[in-house]
Order: structure tokens, then sequence, then C-alpha cells
């Protein structure tokens, strides 16, 4: 009788399992759909006087010393994040970097949501990008993918009503070497949020 209930149990736990799946595997679909509403990015590529983006120019080039914070996003109003992309030297010794720079472990992630004090998200940007114990590799996912090792990309959906602040602070005695990065968000409708006109 006990194995019988038990039985019925697992076959109960099953079938409910098996028709969450497509419900599951749609919604991570969902995350390279394209969503109505109005697209922007933040960038570290260098900005001329006139406001114009410098695309053939190294000026974008920069370090941030140990124990410093770098704001790589801060802006008002509704919206959503809908991709990160950032890179930045390896900790290994580098023409730029003499003595090697920060590993992704030592560089933390803070991410605020609608001017809250706290941070809603803290978590080295190794362990973010799914890379973790300090070792650079290659994730190759939907939601995530760090192409050769270096290039960290991230396509979470995350929504926002009021504000949105993302940061990195260096944590190690080292430079982070060279940080570049892209931060797509925009105003969109999927979430009922309306764009500023």
């Amino acid at each position: 009788m006990e194995e019988c209930k038990m039985r019925r149990s697992c076959l109960i736990f099953l079938v409910l399992f098996s028709l969450s799946l497509p419900g599951w595997s749609q919604s991570l679909e969902d995350l390279a759909r394209p969503h109505e509403g109005r697209s922007m990015r933040t960038t570290s590529t260098h900005v001329l006087p006139d406001g114009a983006y410098d695309s053939d120019s190294n000026w974008d080039n920069s370090n941030v010393k140990p124990g410093d914070t770098k704001t790589l996003l801060d802006v008002k109003g509704p919206g959503e994040i809908t991709h990160i992309w950032m890179t930045f030297l390896g900790p290994e010794p580098h023409p730029w970097a003499k003595d090697g720079a920060a590993n992704h472990q030592e560089i933390l992630l803070r991410m605020y949501w609608d001017k809250r004090p706290e941070p809603d998200v803290e978590a080295p940007v190794g362990e973010f990008f799914t890379c973790g114990f300090g070792t650079r590799m290659e994730v190759l996912s939907l939601p995530v993918i760090v192409d050769d090792g270096d290039a960290y990309n991230c396509f979470w959906r995350m929504p926002f009503r009021e504000a949105a602040r993302i940061e990195i602070i260096n944590q190690s005695d080292k430079n982070i070497g060279l940080p570049y990065y892209n931060v797509d968000h925009g105003f969109s409708l999927s979430f009922g949020i309306v764009p500023i006109s």
C-alpha cells in the first residue's frame, strides 16, 4: 500500500514536471525575442565634445585603481536592462599591466534598482557571469555568454520602475585593467511600463 502511494506521488511529480518544461523553455526563448519600446546604450566608448561617439579612438581606455568604484550605468525613469557586455585585462602580466591586473573574482558588481540604498545584486563579476573560482572560461548559454573567456555578456532582462545604477568596485591591490563595457537598456512596453517621451 505504501509503495503504491509512493509510485503514485512520483508519477504525479513527473507529469507535473514534464508539463512545466514547455513553459520554462518558452520563457528562455523570450529572452531573445524583440520587445516593443525604445532602446538605448550606455558605453565606455569615447565621447567627443559635441556628444558624438568616437569609435575610432582609443581615448576610452582607462584603469580602475584599487578601492575605486566605476559607474557603468546611472539612469532615471522606468525601463529595463536587456544586455550587459564587459571586458578587461586578465590577471596575467601584459604590456598594458606589467604586474598583471585584477581578476574577475576581485571585481565586485553591484546593481541598484529604484533608488534603494542597498544593492539588489552584489556579486563578483566572475560569479555573475558564471565563471567561478577565479578561472576565465568560455560559457555558451542563452542568458550568459563569455566568449573566449574574456568577453562577458548577460542577456537577463532586468526591469526597473524609477532608476537603475550599475557599478564595479575594485577589491584587488592591482588596477582593473582597461575595462570596456556596453549596457543596453530601454523603456519597454512588455512590462506595462510607459516609455518616457
